[in-house]
């Protein structure tokens, strides 16, 4: 059964989802009936992971015909993270009418207050979730009260909960700097060790693309800088469509070159490609990016938004020449309080860095102090847009991205969080971009500023 579960999460990830759907299929029929709704459940969870979500959200429609009251709790988590804000509302209720101090359904019952505008009684409702819940409710349950008293303006009560959630994931910090500190190492070793000789041959390269060149950007920035609002934006165009922080080009293109050669060097195994071996690259990265794409239907542009990818973008150069970098800059201070407030959780690498400002702000530092060693090498391929100037005039930014891009400016864009209503938006700010644009996360790290410490000091070198 394991077996089977792992083959197809791994199909799903590589975007087979036909063949993935085949195997759980497959797996279901071979099953003892008892053990279905546990099957359904763990494949609802796995597939949560892929880039289509249909296989997540039909396995949970079977399941929920179970009525396992976990179950119906995390169905409704999986519809409010797809703004299918009703139907999680009748989960939810469901699910509390079999078990009304269930943990996990009163904290999505919560999520719901708040995003309805009922802060105070959401609030009310968290403390009903024991001490005595599990880890998962307890940590998502703090995280959630954080938000609501920072929205309520009790930020000294705020913080105190944002640390009484981060508690129980302090046994996983240490080996998560460890770890990231090793990929920081190869990170600095791209941006020590480029040259503008190296991205002026990649430039000229000609790579076999097929009788193609695309129109293509990457939309980056460091995580919670604005990169969502303006790929929402962006998207509002009729020439534009998007991918939303998939795994395509560490899948499709960094682990294949990384796992066929001894060179630990990223930027020196990526320089030694062939250029048939580029051309491989080049085309299943592409049609994984297509097969990404939120909006169905041909586009003239495509833009890969992925954060992740900006402390090593030169690397898509080597295999995509005609890339353009559109990136993201905001405040670092309130970058990193939104890093430090948000809930990661499971908690992954990256997200166990933000459990301190002080690691937050290492983090920061280091994606930043490399892009900006890259930007110096690209060029009139690289749009810098400040998340400020987003907010305060979004006619002219908008203009100048759409410029940058070859496109003409279209008044859709001023109507983002209209048209965005009914896309698939992966990242936790999904809710957000769907409101009318605000200043509110201007800022905000004022309110904490006390907390900040040395923080602040570790800032300095990247504040322009």
């Amino acid at each position: 059964m394991g077996v089977l579960l792992e083959l197809g999460r791994v199909l799903g990830l590589l975007q087979d989802f036909s063949q993935a759907n085949r195997v759980f299929t497959r797996l279901l029929k071979i099953s003892d009936r008892k053990n279905q709704p546990i099957l359904l459940a763990k494949i609802a969870e796995l597939s949560q992971d892929f880039v289509d979500q249909t296989v997540a959200g039909s396995a949970f429609a079977r399941a929920a015909t179970h009525g396992s009251v976990d179950l119906l709790a995390k169905y409704a988590e999986f519809e409010l993270k797809h703004r299918n804000n009703e139907k999680a509302r009748n989960l939810v209720e469901r699910a509390l009418e079999a078990n009304p101090k269930y943990p996990y359904a009163l904290l999505i019952k919560a999520r719901l207050l708040r995003e309805g505008g009922c802060a105070s009684e959401a609030l009310q409702l968290l403390e009903n979730i024991s001490d005595s819940g599990d880890i998962p409710s307890r940590v998502k349950a703090a995280y959630e009260k954080g938000q609501i008293l920072d929205l309520l303006g009790d930020y000294d009560s705020a913080y105190n909960a944002f640390l009484e959630a981060k508690k129980p994931l302090m046994t996983y910090r240490q080996k998560a700097i460890h770890i990231r500190q090793l990929s920081r190492e190869t990170f600095n070793e791209i941006a020590q060790c480029l040259t503008q000789r190296q991205v002026d041959r990649w430039r000229s390269e000609q790579l076999d693309r097929g009788g193609s060149s695309y129109n293509i950007a990457l939309l980056g920035g460091h995580p919670r800088s604005g990169t969502t609002l303006l790929e929402q934006i962006l998207m509002s165009h009729s020439a534009v469509n998007s991918t939303d922080e998939t795994e395509n080009f560490n899948i499709f293109a960094y682990s294949r070159v990384m796992n066929k050669t001894s060179e630990r060097n990223a930027l020196k195994a990526f320089d030694s490609l062939s250029n048939a071996a580029g051309a491989r690259l080049r085309t299943d990265y592409l049609r994984a990016v297509r097969r990404s794409l939120v909006k169905e239907g041909d586009f003239e542009y495509w833009i890969d938004k992925n954060p992740s990818l900006t402390a090593i973008a030169p690397l898509l150069l080597r295999i995509l020449p005609e890339i353009k970098f559109i990136v993201v800059n905001r405040d670092p201070r309130d970058v990193i309080l939104s890093c430090f407030m948000q809930c990661f959780y499971p908690l992954d690498t990256i997200p166990a860095n933000y459990l301190t400002l002080a690691d937050a702000a290492d983090e920061y530092c280091g994606v930043i102090r490399n892009w900006k060693t890259f930007a110096a090498f690209l060029g009139d391929s690289v749009c810098e847009v400040n998340y400020g100037d987003i907010v305060h005039d979004l006619p002219s930014v908008s203009r100048r991205v759409l410029s940058f891009m070859g496109l003409d400016w279209s008044p859709d864009v001023l109507r983002f969080n209209e048209l965005s209503k009914d896309r698939i938006v992966r990242s936790k700010t999904a809710f957000d971009v769907t409101r009318n644009i605000h200043s509110n996360s201007i800022g905000r790290w004022k309110n904490y500023e006390k907390h900040f410490g040395p923080a602040i000091d570790k800032l300095i070198p990247v504040m322009d």
